[in-house]
């Protein structure tokens, strides 16, 4: 029979060691004397110490670049929630929808970045799109400004809804 042009794999730490077994969480080729024995299987010596995994290592980068991006769309978002905010009961649907898009636009525009940082940003981002979205619409539509945002920030519904995308987007960073 003829080879099938593979190598054995050779451990990381101790590059003469040939071995068939991957780390659980990086998959990096590792033998069974530097291994460590894990729940999720066997890790290598860096990831059983406990070292975070690099998308929950944010910079101040990470988070002027999710606030930059996420914030002139949630705001626009925020219009949209206003405009379709006569439609009370499913406006709880579109609110915890709005918050996954918040959600998800950040953490494509972050590298896909999670952590508490990014969920405050996420949140914040969601509040204050909402809000500004709010007086926004009020602003350009209503003829009367103070009377149409008064009613719509006394309707319960409208805080359930914000809830709703408060949920959905701190929801959508924290699990995948």
């Amino acid at each position: 029979m003829g080879t099938t042009g593979t190598y054995p794999l050779r451990c990381q730490c101790r590059r003469k060691a040939p071995t068939g077994l991957r780390c659980a969480r990086c998959s990096i080729p590792i033998c069974p004397d530097c291994s460590r024995v894990a729940p999720a299987g066997m890790l290598c010596q860096s990831c059983a110490t406990g070292t975070p995994l690099t998308l929950y290592q944010t910079g101040p980068e990470h988070v002027l670049r999710g606030l930059i991006i996420t914030l002139p769309i949630a705001l626009f978002g925020g219009w949209l929630f206003a405009t379709l905010s006569g439609i009370r009961f499913f406006l709880l649907w579109i609110g915890f929808l709005y918050g996954i898009a918040v959600a998800e636009i950040n953490l494509r525009a972050t590298g896909r970045k999670r952590g508490r940082a990014m969920e405050i940003v996420v949140g914040a981002c969601c509040l204050t799109g909402i809000l500004g979205g709010l007086l926004l619409y009020s602003t350009l539509n209503a003829p009367d400004r103070t009377g149409f945002l008064h009613s719509i920030l006394a309707d319960p519904w409208v805080y359930a809804a914000i809830g709703c995308a408060l949920f959905g987007s701190i929801g959508r960073i924290r699990h995948y």
